[in-house]
C-alpha cells in the first residue's frame, strides 16, 4: 500500500552528491564574470569568498522560487522539501542557504585579506578547519544515517526526496472502442438498392 510520507522517497547520497556537484561548478561558472568585474575594477581577485556569497544566491533562488530543484537537483530528479507540506518556506530557504555557504565562508577564512586583518594564523586554521569538517560531517550524516538529513537539512528542517519519474502519455492497453461500434451510437441506414 503506497504511503504518502515524504520520508519514503528520500533521496540516495550518490543522487546528492552529484547534483552538489553540478551546482559547486554552476556556481564556479558564475564566478568568472564576477573575477572578471573585480578584473576590471582593480580590485582583489574574486575568491572563495566571493563564491560563498554567489552559493548563498544561487541556493536561496532555487530554493525560494523554483520549489527546491537546482540545476542539479534537476538532473538527479530530487527535490528539497518541508517534512509536513511540499512547498519551502522562505526561512527555510534562508536558513538552508546560509547553511550551505557557511562551510565555504569559513574556508575563505584564510583566502580574505579582512579575515587575515583581525584574526591570529591559529584562528584562521580553526575556521578553515571547522568549515571542511562542516562539509564531511554533512557528506557522513547523508550517507550514513536512515533518515538522511545532514547539518543543513536539520538546520532548516527540509528533506530531500526522489521524485517519481515522469509519465510519457500512454495508449491504453485495451482498443479503445468495442467490436460493434456501440458507444457511437446507431449506425447510419444503408440506402436501397435500386
Amino acid at each position: 500500500m503506497p504511503t504518502s510520507d515524504p520520508r519514503s522517497y528520500l533521496a540516495s547520497g550518490k543522487a546528492r552528491a552529484f547534483a552538489y556537484s553540478i551546482d559547486l561548478c554552476a556556481c564556479g561558472l558564475l564566478l568568472v564574470p564576477t573575477a572578471y568585474a573585480a578584473y576590471c575594477l582593480g580590485t582583489h581577485s574574486a575568491g572563495t569568498f566571493e563564491f560563498s556569497l554567489l552559493f548563498f544566491a544561487y541556493h536561496t533562488y532555487f530554493l525560494a522560487f523554483k520549489n527546491g530543484v537546482s540545476p542539479g537537483k534537476y538532473i538527479q530528479n530530487i527535490a528539497v522539501v518541508s517534512p509536513r507540506r511540499r512547498q519551502l518556506h522562505m526561512w527555510q530557504a534562508l536558513v538552508r542557504a546560509t547553511s550551505l555557504s557557511l562551510p565555504w565562508l569559513l574556508i575563505a577564512a584564510g583566502d580574505s585579506t579582512w579575515f587575515t586583518a583581525l584574526s591570529s594564523k591559529v584562528a584562521l586554521a580553526v575556521l578553515q578547519t571547522s568549515g571542511a569538517a562542516w562539509l564531511v560531517l554533512d557528506a557522513v550524516l547523508i550517507d550514513y544515517t536512515n533518515d538522511r538529513r545532514s547539518l543543513t537539512d536539520r538546520a532548516a528542517s527540509t528533506i530531500v526526496v526522489a521524485l517519481p519519474p515522469p509519465q510519457p502519455h500512454r495508449a491504453p492497453a485495451t482498443p479503445m472502442f468495442s467490436a460493434t461500434d456501440a458507444e457511437f451510437g446507431t449506425p447510419p441506414k444503408k440506402p436501397p438498392r435500386s
